[in-house]
């Protein structure tokens, strides 16, 4: 006896008007008039769905986005072609920290460190090392300069705000200051610009207390600002290759980029991070105002005065929008990736796309 009751409860069928609600809600992905009608019909608890549908749609729709700004690369802006001497300058510099000018290894006592701990604090030694000498080994800029010497021009260069502290062994420039000094291209000890014409488009390296600059001077000028604090346990001296590999061989040269590359990329993580959640919420916001905006364009296209909608209250065009929002989102998720350049643009598209479509066809004075 319990087993036949069982056995009726089991095929007991869902209720005709749950199942059609179902295959309503199914519907709105590709059908105007099903959200329209959803939209209007629908009422207590179930309201929320398409609220919760224009949420969902906005987080489809930057995913693209999102994931394609964390995929940036800083290395690929110092690396990427043309290096304006980028390459070679950091071959030489990373050589030059544990090297003297004749090539011969530097004694481990002369060695130039430059490392951070895992707060990010930058700490030195020996820098004075590595500053520009003339013939008489006199120090004559308090940074490190690569010369092309057969056409005695500067190719690069590498600044530590370390080097122009006071008196009092307090930093002489903010980070924001010391930058925008190089990058006007003036002289960090005295502040005037510097006007040897042969320095004047070398890309450099600018390390300031807490960040670091890139500048690359191609057909035009590129920058790259990143921060010390994922640079825990890291050497500068430690990012050449072994002695056993000759300087500025390919294997030299493959170490180095490969080790600056992997530098480079942790300076910047940060800055990309933020950046990245910063543009994405931007995006967010942009995407979900359009949502909210294309609820109050369809309240207000319905209110002609031989339009039947008219009776439509704006409440029930917000929905609308929200029924109609999945699809485009869903459309953006699958192409953002393959049109990443144009992945936040695809939403507006098929999303305006649709909502006109609706407008004039769900919605238009002539429907029944």
């Amino acid at each position: 006896m319990s087993n036949n009751k069982k056995n009726k409860k089991n095929n007991k069928r869902m209720n005709p008007e749950t199942k059609a609600k179902i295959f309503q809600g199914i519907k709105t992905i590709i059908s105007n008039n099903a959200c329209r009608d959803a939209a209007r019909e629908w009422k207590g608890g179930l309201q929320a769905i398409p609220v919760v549908l224009a949420v969902v749609a906005t987080i489809l729709a930057v995913v693209p986005t999102l994931t394609s700004q964390l995929n940036v690369q800083g290395s690929s802006a110092v690396y990427g072609s043309p290096t304006a001497e980028f390459d070679i300058g950091l071959c030489a510099f990373t050589h030059d920290l544990t090297h003297d000018e004749n090539g011969t290894r530097r004694a481990d006592a002369d060695i130039v460190h430059v490392s951070w701990d895992d707060k990010g604090n930058m700490t030195t030694k020996n820098l004075d090392k590595i500053y520009t000498r003339d013939a008489n080994d006199e120090v004559t800029h308090k940074w490190y300069t690569l010369k092309d010497n057969l056409h005695d021009v500067t190719i690069f260069e590498v600044f530590f705000s370390e080097s122009f502290k006071d008196e009092q062994g307090n930093y002489k420039y903010t980070d924001d200051a010391f930058f925008k000094m190089l990058a006007r291209n003036e002289d960090p000890t005295t502040g005037n610009t510097r006007t040897d014409s042969s320095i004047v488009s070398a890309s450099y390296i600018a390390f300031g207390q807490n960040a670091i600059s890139f500048r690359k001077y191609t057909s035009t000028i590129g920058t790259l600002e990143g921060r010390y604090d994922r640079l825990n346990g890291i050497d500068l001296a430690n990012l050449g290759p072994a002695e056993t590999v000759g300087y500025l061989t390919k294997d030299y040269k493959t170490t180095v980029a490969k080790n600056w590359v992997n530098f480079i990329n942790l300076t910047y993580e940060t800055t990309k991070v933020r950046s990245a959640w910063t543009f994405t919420g931007i995006m967010a916001g942009v995407d979900f105002g359009i949502i909210l905006l294309f609820g109050v364009l369809l309240f207000v296209m319905t209110r002609g005065k031989n339009n039947p909608y008219r009776v439509v209250n704006i409440w029930e065009t917000m929905k609308m929008a929200g029924w109609a929002s999945f699809t485009p989102a869903l459309l953006t998720l699958i192409f953002g990736f393959w049109l990443v350049q144009y992945a936040y643009l695809i939403f507006m598209f098929t999303y305006g796309l649709r909502m006109m479509w609706l407008s004039m066809k769900s919605l238009r004075p002539m429907a029944q």
